[in-house]
């Protein structure tokens, strides 16, 4: 689970919502511990696994988009120089798309050792470089 999704004030608003109704719930379980374990923490994973899913279904449906529009630009009996720049603004949007992507993508695969909101520390980037290097076949650790 990312906790990305938590900086986005529409979704923490979703998620405080939610929590309004499954506190209601909490009198038909046992204890707390039952309810968090069998109710809120299934809910909690649903609700971030269908965000994810829904942005990334969102962001696969704009990138049709541009590249659709791309194919209509280049159809189209225009200037070249007028072609050119829209596009670069559409390549630039789509690889704004993919950007956002790998952030993500580099936020779960991270350095363990450094925290979350933390900036690695000069230490951590000599290690870092340091095992790429003796993984490198041109480097021989």
């Amino acid at each position: 689970m990312n906790a990305t999704l938590l900086e986005d004030t529409l979704f923490r608003d979703k998620l405080q919502q939610d929590w309004a109704k499954w506190k209601h719930q909490k009198k038909r379980y046992p204890n707390s511990v039952t309810w968090w374990g069998q109710y809120v923490k299934k809910k909690i994973q649903y609700i971030f696994m269908t965000e994810w899913k829904e942005r990334a279904r969102n962001d696969t449906m704009m990138e049709n988009f541009y590249y659709s529009c791309i194919y209509d630009i280049l159809k189209e009996p225009t200037e070249p120089r007028e072609k050119l720049a829209r596009l670069h603004r559409l390549k630039a949007k789509i690889i704004k798309l993919h950007n956002k992507r790998l952030q993500t993508i580099t936020i779960d695969a991270r350095d363990p050792t450094i925290f979350q909101g933390e900036n690695p520390s000069l230490f951590h980037l000599i290690d870092t470089e340091t095992a790429r290097g003796s993984n490198d076949a041109r480097h021989p650790g």
